[in-house]
């Protein structure tokens, strides 16, 4: 996907995804002042809109430099906080390229530094991971309708959203 940055020197792509709506894609970018933003990407790689993201401290690239998102335009963008812990927020763009932070709550926190992006229904959603007692489980996020909620949990190794249940969250 080709992602122009002529108005953001020293950015640098970390990630994409094409057509999360019918008319863009979307990229998160590293900027040079050491934080991160997603990009609202135009067919001719111009920028349409774009958003700070808010949470999170360091921002690796995703697994294969391909940014979590669905059809729907929501991404979810995965961050490290200060601590080593994983944090995701989710956010959703419109027609006209502007994000808007639909997680639901101020960061979806992991207490490990794992989280992952999933399918879930016919949209993105998000595991992060719980402990309590010496177990771990997944926590799985989806899209409500409104926001990122809890799905269910998972004590599996790798989370199937078609296995969830709410009794095997910890909390």
């Amino acid at each position: 996907m080709n992602v122009q940055l002529a108005n953001c020197p020293g950015c640098t792509v970390l990630a994409t995804h094409a057509g999360i709506t019918s008319t863009l894609g979307a990229a998160e970018v590293a900027t040079a002042q050491g934080r991160a933003a997603l990009l609202a990407i135009r067919g001719d790689g111009t920028v349409a809109g774009a958003a700070n993201i808010t949470y999170g401290t360091t921002f690796p690239t995703p697994p294969g430099g391909e940014l979590g998102c669905d059809t729907n335009g929501r991404c979810i963008v995965i961050a490290a906080q200060s601590d080593g812990t994983a944090v995701a927020a989710a956010y959703q763009v419109n027609a006209q390229g502007s994000w808007s932070d639909v997680s639901g709550v101020a960061g979806i926190t992991s207490v490990t530094a794992k989280a992952i992006t999933l399918t879930v229904g016919d949209g993105i959603g998000v595991a992060v991971q719980d402990q309590a007692d010496g177990s771990t489980v997944w926590i799985v996020y989806a899209w409500d309708g409104t926001s990122y909620a809890v799905k269910g949990c998972s004590a599996a190794t790798v989370p199937d959203p078609n296995a969830l249940a709410m009794t095997n969250c910890l909390s």
